[in-house]
């Protein structure tokens, strides 16, 4: 019995020693993703004015403050845009690293209203990350540019869709892996171009012309519709906004659009403004119909004028009679 009761007793004290050698840390360090940021608004957020001009300058504010009972690290993002994309967004970005309840440092982003910027609405937007690019919470503002109308100097300019290089033949269709070509005919000289093209995604892809000239390759490129527009500018003169579009069909040829344009001065068929614009040119019809129907008109004139003589003459005649 004697023996029963000591091995009862060294038991616990085995497997106190066993217990010895589990290391579990006294604070573990969880991390726990932010869900709710508090009732209160986590973030300063302001700009200078609502309406621009060029030459003024947008100055947009942000301060955020951690309202968690954690440590947060992350970064804020101030992203100033267009609402319709006709130039590239501009980021300004801050890291941050705050306790509990701490406050970044106001974080000012500024940027200068150019001359090609549309008259239009834009946005200033701020987003909050944390450390694993995960949104936590974002705010936006809206801003309006608008053109004061003093200068009287006016630009006239258009543009050009090529083939080739010297702009010796204007298309508007394109197949896979061909090479688009922009030439800007400008009545002014040593403008600023400030060019963009909208891919059919909706994404903006800056142009670069020099001498007035540009290429864009279709290399792996979507279907669809592109749009460009080149920003013109120039102290003392009007900002002017040209656009064109062009169209990447991969299936297409030269051959296809020659059997589809039947160049005969009649927009007929397959053809029409893209496909075929010498016999479907807007402008050219435009014309065409204007001068008919100033024909017309004169016909009608020389109609009424002719048949008021006839009637002037037989009402003499019974005068004459009588």
């Amino acid at each position: 019995y004697l023996l029963v009761v000591l091995v009862l007793l060294a038991v616990p004290i085995f497997k106190k020693a066993d217990a010895q050698f589990i290391n579990i840390p006294k604070d573990p360090v969880i991390n726990v993703p932010i869900i709710e940021i508090g009732d209160d608004q986590p973030i300063d957020f302001s700009i200078n004015k609502k309406r621009f001009t060029a030459g003024e300058k947008i100055e947009v504010k942000a301060i955020f403050h951690n309202q968690t009972q954690q440590v947060f690290s992350g970064r804020m993002i101030v992203i100033i845009s267009s609402l319709d994309k006709s130039f590239p967004a501009k980021f300004f970005l801050k890291e941050f690293n705050l306790s509990a309840g701490e406050k970044t440092e106001n974080f000012i982003s500024e940027m200068k209203i150019e001359n090609w910027m549309p008259a239009e609405e834009y946005k200033a937007e701020i987003e909050i990350k944390d450390k694993n690019d995960r949104l936590i919470y974002k705010k936006f503002e809206f801003f309006e540019v608008f053109k004061e109308e003093k200068i009287n100097n006016e630009i006239e300019a258009t543009i050009q869709v090529c083939a080739d290089k010297d702009c010796s033949k204007e298309k508007m269709v394109f197949g896979k892996n061909e090479t688009v070509y922009f030439e800007l005919n400008i009545s002014v000289q040593d403008m600023k171009i400030n060019a963009t093209i909208k891919t059919p995604s909706e994404e903006i892809e800056v142009l670069n012309f020099e001498n007035n000239k540009a290429s864009y390759f279709l290399i792996n490129a979507e279907e669809g519709k592109y749009s460009l527009w080149a920003n013109l500018s120039k102290d003392d003169y009007k900002s002017e906004r040209v656009e064109k579009e062009f169209i990447l069909e991969k299936g297409y040829t030269e051959e296809v659009f020659e059997s589809i344009c039947k160049i005969n001065g009649k927009c007929e068929g397959e053809e029409n403004e893209i496909n075929c614009s010498k016999d479907c040119d807007i402008k050219n019809n435009r014309d065409y119909n204007n001068i008919f129907n100033y024909a017309l008109y004169i016909v009608m004139f020389i109609a009424i004028v002719l048949v008021i003589k006839v009637f002037i003459n037989k009402k003499r005649k019974n005068m004459d009679i009588n």
